[in-house]
């Protein structure tokens, strides 16, 4: 199923040391056993299964499954930023929601009142969905698209620089029924146990090892933690647009790639050159980020910062958000 992320703003849950050291370790290798996460940690194979659980309970971790978007045929990424009429933002979010091809789905505040990102087989699709989809909803009243060109960065865990970003060109990959077997169920539970999985699908345990490595390798698919940065001090989440001189983009994006606030960031054509997605601990962390880091970045020309009101849609699955593989991946 598409995955649903709430940003939580009640009571938080206190984290201790270890609970931190083992957020960061899970990201590096969530399919990790608790043997193998007691032995680099400070507590006993009971205690890891403790706090692992807990971690899960309260909805502070997320073990998710990305699935490359372009290994499945789907190679067009654009990102919207939509008006709607006073009062609508909330309705229009939530007719989106069901959109197959929806998979990040923001009401903001700012000039902008729903930021999303959707994914297409082909131009002529994301064409096809502003003019017979978009353009259906009676509260919309402009979109302006900007098109991915280079996914620089992608951060589940604001605790580590581990980067899940895909690259624009899959590595060369044929996959079959089988494949697409695996990733569904790996998009269902990525800490299913290969015992489990190799019984689910009726193959062997080490093909079905063959199999699962092969896609990580290939950068079909990547494991990872998902921690809702609320529970870690980060209470403001902001999309930044951001407009930079001719020859200064690449330069640009790798030093805000090297940041810790920025956690999703793309390359676009379009009004922006580039968008990202940012975790802050407050306002004035961000305005304190905006002026004295990004601002100051060589070429930098204009820099719009939108706080996001309510996630109503994030996910990183293509499966489960029923884009199936094109017929010529399948």
């Amino acid at each position: 199923m598409a995955l649903r992320y709430v940003i939580i703003l009640s009571i938080m849950t206190e984290l201790d040391s270890l609970d931190l050291a083992l957020i960061r370790e899970l990201d590096i290798g969530p399919r990790q056993s608790y043997q193998q996460l007691a032995a680099k940690l400070p507590g006993s194979r009971n205690t890891m299964r403790r706090r692992l659980q807990r971690l899960l309970d309260e909805r502070i971790i997320t073990f998710v499954t990305l699935t490359s978007p372009p290994a499945l045929g789907y190679s067009t990424h654009a990102t919207m930023a939509i008006t709607t009429q006073p009062g609508k933002a909330d309705e229009v979010a939530n007719e989106l929601k069901s959109v197959p091809n929806i998979s990040y789905l923001l009401t903001t505040t700012g000039r902008y009142d729903i930021i999303a990102a959707a994914l297409f087989d082909r131009l002529d699709s994301l064409l096809n969905f502003l003019d017979d989809q978009l353009g259906s909803f009676s509260g919309v009243l402009s979109a302006e698209v900007m098109t991915g060109v280079n996914w620089m960065k992608f951060c589940l865990n604001p605790l580590t620089s581990v980067d899940h970003a895909f690259p624009v060109v899959p590595r060369p990959h044929s996959l079959d029924a089988q494949d697409v077997a695996i990733i569904r169920e790996l998009e269902v539970d990525p800490t299913q146990t290969n015992l489990d999985l190799a019984a689910k699908l009726s193959i062997s345990r080490p093909t079905l090892r063959k199999r699962i490595n092969s896609l990580l390798a290939d950068d079909i698919i990547r494991i990872g933690t998902l921690v809702n940065p609320t529970f870690i001090g980060y209470e403001v989440l902001s999309v930044l647009l951001i407009k930079v001189k001719p020859g200064a983009i690449k330069s640009a994006a790798d030093k805000l790639k090297a940041t810790d606030e920025i956690s999703n960031m793309i390359i676009t054509v379009g009004s922006h050159d580039m968008i990202a997605y940012a975790n802050f601990r407050n306002t004035h962390h961000m305005s304190r980020f905006i002026s004295e880091q990004t601002a100051q970045l060589a070429g930098v020309i204009r820099i719009e910062a939108m706080i996001v009101h309510s996630v109503k849609k994030i996910s990183f699955s293509m499966l489960s958000l029923g884009l199936e593989p094109m017929d010529r991946f399948a």
